[in-house]
Formats: C-alpha cells, sequence, structure tokens
C-alpha cells in the first residue's frame, strides 16, 4: 500500500473510534452479572482531566509525632493504674503535646452526652467495657487494638475483650488460637444460616455451636458430642488477664465445661437446660500462658462470646462485620442484647460503618439516615446512660481512567450518618475530613511506606494506627475537657 492509502486507513479507524467513543452510553453496559463493557468516552481522549489528590503529609508528620510522644510517656500501670485520675499528674505534660486534628461533634454542641462513660472512668467502676462495632475496616482488630492499648495504659484493665470461637477463615487475629473442627460460626448479618429460626444473636452479633442446631422439640439427639477451645501466649498480655468468662444459653440438654490451665484441670461446671443468658467465670491469680476449655454433651450451648480481662479498668472489644452497613441491630432479640450489656458493664459504644453503603451511588441517602436512626434509637433505648459514638464513613476511591477518585456519594452517606447521630443523641467524628476529605484514600495508598490496601478502601495496620490516634487523642481531649467541668 502507498503512504496515503495507509493515512487514509488510520484516519477512517481513528474517525470511527471517536464516533463509538462520542455515541458510546456513559458507564457501563452490563452483559451478564460478570461481563460489563466499557468504551473510553471521547472527552477522556481529547481533554486530560487534571486529578489532585488530598495532601496528608502534615496530617502524618503529626500523628506520627504524637505516636511517638504516647511511646515516650507510657505508665506503669503495675503501680500507679489510675495515675491520670489521680493526684499523681504523670503524663498530663506530654499528652496536652499532642495535636487535635478532627474534634468530636455533639448535637447542639451538647458534650455532655459522653458523660455518663467519663464519669465511668473517672469513678473506676470496675470493668469498664468499649464496643467498638464496624465493618470490614475494623477487622483483625485493626484500630481497636491501638484504641485498646492507649487506653488501657491510662485506665488499667487488661487482655483482648471478647472474642468468637470460631473466626471467619481469612481474617488474620492477634490471638494465638485454636479449636475442634465440630465448631459452626452462625452469624446475624451477611448470609444467615436458615437452620437457625431464632434472634439470639447477643453481643457479637454471632453465635458458635459444636452439635447441630435443632428445631424440633420432639427429636431426640441420643449422640454424644464433645469440643474444645486452646488459647496460648496469655502472657504476652503482661500479666493483667485475670479473668475468663463465658457467655452463653439456648441449650436444651445439659453440658459440662471444664476449665484447665495447660494441662491441670482447674474448675467444672454443668450448663442446665436454659433458654437465657449464661455467664460462667473463671478467675486466675496470675495469668495463665495456655488456658484449654472443653465442653460435652448431647447438645451445644449457643456460645455468645469468650472475654478475657482484668478485673478492673477498660476492655474494648473489637467486632467486625463484614459485609454490614451497621442496620443489623433492630434484627436481633434486643431484650438479650440489654441484658449482655447490662451484665457486661458496657458504658461507650464505636459504631464505624459506611464502605459497605458506598458502592450502591444514588441521588439521596435519606432512606440510609432513617435506617441509620432507627438503630441508635434502639440502642440508646435498652440502654439510655450508654455514650455512642459515630465513626463516619472514611474515603474510599475508585479507578476512573488511569487515575482513582473518591466516589461522588462519599460526603452525603457522612452526612446521612452525622444527621442520624445527632437526631439520636449521639456523638460523631468525621473520619473523611480527619483523613484529608475528598481524594484523601490514594494518598494513603501511595504513601511510602504505604498506609493503606490497594483495594482503595481498607487501611492497613500502619495506617489503622494513625487513625486510631487521631480518634483517641479527640477522645482523651474530651476527657480532659470533662475533668475541668468536674473540678470547677
Amino acid at each position: 500500500m502507498k503512504p496515503f492509502q495507509i493515512l487514509t486507513y488510520l484516519l477512517i479507524i481513528l474517525f470511527a473510534l471517536a464516533l463509538i467513543a462520542l455515541m458510546f452510553p456513559k458507564g457501563n453496559i452490563f452483559i451478564s452479572d460478570t461481563l460489563k463493557l466499557k468504551f473510553i468516552s471521547f472527552n477522556d481522549i481529547f481533554f486530560t482531566k487534571k486529578i489532585e489528590y488530598a495532601n496528608i503529609s502534615n496530617i502524618i508528620s503529626k500523628q506520627k509525632k504524637n505516636i511517638e510522644i504516647s511511646e515516650n510517656n507510657k505508665i506503669n500501670n503495675s503501680n500507679n493504674t489510675y495515675s491520670l485520675i489521680s493526684s499523681d499528674n504523670t503524663g498530663v505534660i506530654a499528652d496536652s503535646l499532642l495535636k487535635i486534628d478532627q474534634k468530636i461533634e455533639y448535637p447542639g454542641n451538647d458534650s455532655t452526652i459522653l458523660y455518663s462513660f467519663f464519669n465511668s472512668m473517672f469513678k473506676h467502676e470496675g470493668v469498664i467495657r468499649v464496643l467498638h462495632y464496624g465493618d470490614s475496616q475494623i477487622e483483625g482488630d485493626r484500630i481497636s487494638s491501638y484504641i485498646r492499648r492507649r487506653l488501657q495504659s491510662k485506665f488499667g484493665g487488661g487482655g483482648i475483650g471478647l472474642f468468637s470461637v470460631v473466626d471467619p477463615g481469612d481474617v488474620a487475629t492477634s490471638l494465638n488460637k485454636s479449636h475442634s473442627e465440630n465448631w459452626k460460626r452462625y452469624t446475624l448479618y451477611g448470609k444467615r444460616d436458615t437452620s437457625v429460626h431464632h434472634k439470639k444473636y447477643c453481643v457479637l452479633e454471632s453465635f458458635s455451636r459444636f452439635a447441630p442446631v435443632r428445631n424440633d422439640s420432639i427429636f431426640v439427639d441420643t449422640a454424644n458430642y464433645s469440643a474444645w477451645i486452646t488459647i496460648k501466649n496469655l502472657n504476652q498480655y503482661k500479666k493483667n488477664i485475670k479473668q475468663c468468662r463465658i457467655l452463653c444459653g439456648n441449650n436444651k440438654r445439659p453440658v459440662s465445661i471444664n476449665f484447665y490451665n495447660k494441662n491441670v484441670q482447674e474448675k467444672s461446671e454443668i450448663l442446665s437446660p436454659n433458654s437465657n443468658l449464661n455467664i460462667i467465670e473463671w478467675n486466675f491469680e496470675e495469668t495463665p500462658e495456655e488456658i484449654t476449655i472443653k465442653f460435652q454433651g448431647k447438645d451445644s450451648p449457643d456460645i455468645y462470646a469468650i472475654a478475657l480481662d482484668g478485673n478492673t479498668g477498660i476492655a474494648v472489644d473489637n467486632i467486625p462485620m463484614r459485609g454490614s452497613a451497621g442496620l443489623d441491630f433492630n434484627k436481633m432479640d434486643l431484650e438479650l442484647l440489654k441484658n449482655s450489656f447490662e451484665k457486661l458493664n458496657v458504658k461507650l459504644l464505636i459504631l464505624e460503618f459506611g464502605v459497605n453503603v458506598v458502592p450502591n451511588e444514588v441521588e439521596d441517602y435519606g432512606y440510609y439516615e432513617t435506617w441509620f436512626y432507627s438503630q441508635l434509637k434502639s440502642l440508646k433505648r435498652i440502654k439510655p446512660d450508654i455514650s455512642i459514638i459515630v465513626i463516619g464513613v472514611s474515603d474510599m476511591s475508585k479507578k476512573v481512567g488511569d487515575h482513582y477518585e473518591s466516589f461522588s456519594n462519599i460526603e452525603k452517606i457522612r452526612n446521612a450518618q452525622r444527621n442520624a447521630s445527632f437526631k439520636a443523641g449521639c456523638a460523631f467524628w468525621d473520619l473523611y475530613k480527619a483523613m484529608g476529605g475528598k481524594n484523601s484514600m490514594p494518598s494513603w495508598v501511595l504513601a511510602n511506606p504505604t498506609l493503606a490496601s490497594k483495594d482503595f478502601t481498607h487501611f492497613n495496620y500502619e495506617g489503622a494506627k494513625i487513625i486510631a490516634e487521631m480518634f483517641y487523642n479527640s477522645l482523651f481531649f474530651e476527657y480532659n475537657e470533662f475533668k475541668k467541668t468536674k473540678a470547677n
């Protein structure tokens, strides 16, 4: 072919592609559930869109400095558990240097809605429980573990709090745990097992069993079932674990429960048939290195949770619910949840949801505001004196061409969460704004070292530590304001 013919051919091809780009529908054409067709747009070809990612350098440097201050300002809990709320002011000067990037917000600027929680810490009311509910953003004890360590360093406490016998298979945890293979986990959120005909999911919104769920009262199961769970390396928690508690119930036949400190049996219980919440407690003189709990009977109780705590101070529980938007509380037996809150001395709820709402892009999130408000209202109704802090949705990015952009609905979801929180009388902490706002997630992913996963949704452990430090500093700032008010 002659050069002129080649040029003409190329121009025809380019013209055809430009015409397709001009006429092709915006977005994707879904051929099937897993197959979609997308074509570069006319504007993308001829007009380059400049995207600026948020500058988070000041945020990161400030928080790393804060973490450094806190690491150099550790308090010896064994000598002075409550040093910051006694006459000994060790650490107060250093803590006053911490910079607050994002303050906690209140309906009508009424900060007294957290005073119930702060009063409990001030009065040393036994084990004070903080439940940190969230979606996959907090899986693997991310964020929660750092808040736990910081609160326990100030107000005492030990252990890792509540956990399930069976965890999701692909989630790593810091707990060295093993169990027999016949345990099965049932959750309220996500895909529910249809064999469960009740709503008794309790504080973790899940339970574990080692015998099948039986809904037929006529059928008599003659089989004997046994199971075990072992937790090792407990002495890594600085000898502050003083008790093990099992939250259980809903067993139709007697079950024996035996507790072993390494290979030595220290306690034995018979759990009678009961549909109510039972708490079986095992106390330690010294933190054991390894414990094993063995179960045997013709039925299994629903094991709602196991708790490893100190005798006093703060317990912070990590409760991740993958796929949840925070709209599951009203689906459960609220009387059982109320019972567990009271028996566990729960004083603060931290609710961190939103990333599962983001992919569903719509114009108006009034529906989510209404549904989320109903959850908060129910939680306040079953325990009116409980304090609740809602942590707003984080930034989340999608790939557009050769760059990443924040989903257009992030701020709408954040506003819906804030509105629902204020209507229910709850505090709100704006994570989206704290981390840098629009187009900030790419900056966390591309930081050196990286602070978030390449899904442009989840913080990694280093990033989670920085987020937790920001939140903790905001919370501790409010506690110091509470102390000034109390002193006056």
